[in-house]
């Protein structure tokens, strides 16, 4: 079932971005996606001899070390991750110089787990990433994760024109109240790009097109996405009875579960669909899985159905 929302007569607002302190320059944006780059580029400026862009890029070609992203090493891209460095307060603005060249892990090329306690000590709390933060909680909360984990709601995103994501919509029930980047602020723009990179590497938050849901918006919008930061399923929670509490329907299809968990729960869908199965296998007397084969699932909703064995789950059937 297609629904068409209407966000003609919704209340837009501008989104809050602080000021720049250098002359308007857009310094404080940093565009780098790869939070491996920035390990590695922050360890090789541990060594005394390595300060310099110059020299950053030559250790890097002639040592044949790849940038995560998998793009060529240039000049521009090693002077981004390095602006990006100091932003975040790891190096000198001066001389480039650590502050603690123990700080990362530099035996491991992938993230360990006090490389993603520093880095998302760095999402929680750097400026830019905070003003994004404040779309999913209220005004008079303050971002920290606890709060984001456990305070949070989900959000929807969308471009309302040209390639980046610039509305957001902030009450997902009602569809009154839409914050809107200025059209002159493409540096912001492009940093929510940034933005959910960081979130998903970092395990924190998920995005799903709402078109898997038969979700659109009149006027036509693109991108258009649920955000959400993602709260842990408790051990022992029911899928079987949230949806006793929530449908009187007895032929239930699962994306809608799914749709409705996110909203109300925000837990991850992979452990909706893997609650969902346990709960099939363990319960059979309470609702029947009902299954079908790959042929006969749309690409766009695919990702939605848990898999038994070889087919998708696609409704439950209530026993009793």
């Amino acid at each position: 079932m297609e629904l068409y929302i209407d966000i003609a007569k919704s209340e837009y607002h501008t989104f809050f971005s602080q000021k720049e302190n250098n002359e308007g320059k857009k310094w404080s944006y940093s565009y780098v996606y790869f939070l491996e780059d920035l390990k590695l580029v922050y360890n090789l400026l541990c060594n005394n001899t390595t300060r310099t862009i110059t020299h950053l890029f030559n250790v890097c070609n002639s040592h044949n070390i790849i940038s995560k992203s998998g793009k060529k090493w240039t000049n521009r891209n090693m002077l981004e991750i390095v602006n990006a460095l100091k932003n975040f307060g790891l190096i000198s603005i001066d001389e480039n110089k650590p502050i603690n060249v123990n700080l990362f892990d530099n035996k491991e090329d992938k993230l360990t787990e006090q490389d993603v306690r520093i880095f998302k000590d760095i999402y929680i709390n750097y400026f830019r990433f905070r003003e994004f933060h404040q779309l999913f909680i209220t005004s008079e909360q303050q971002p920290s994760l606890d709060i984001l984990y456990n305070e949070s709601n989900p959000i929807y995103s969308f471009s309302s024109y040209g390639r980046f994501v610039n509305s957001f919509m902030i009450d997902c029930d009602n569809y009154e109240h839409i914050i809107e980047i200025d059209k002159k602020d493409s540096e912001i723009m492009r940093f929510w790009d940034v933005y959910i990179k960081w979130g998903e590497t970092l395990g924190l938050i998920e995005k799903f097109p709402l078109k898997a849901w038969g979700i659109h918006f009149i006027p036509s919008v693109k991108s258009l996405n649920i955000v959400y930061y993602k709260k842990s399923m408790p051990r022992n929670y029911s899928i079987f009875d949230f949806i006793d509490n929530e449908y009187q329907a007895e032929y239930i299809y699962i994306p809608d579960i799914i749709k409705l968990l996110i909203s109300k729960e925000r837990f991850s869908l992979e452990d909706i669909k893997s609650k969902l199965v346990d709960e099939c296998v363990r319960m059979p007397h309470r609702y029947r899985a009902q299954s079908t084969s790959a042929i006969f699932v749309q690409k766009k909703e695919e990702f939605l159905f848990p898999l038994m064995g070889n087919t998708y789950i696609t409704h439950l059937l209530k026993l009793s």
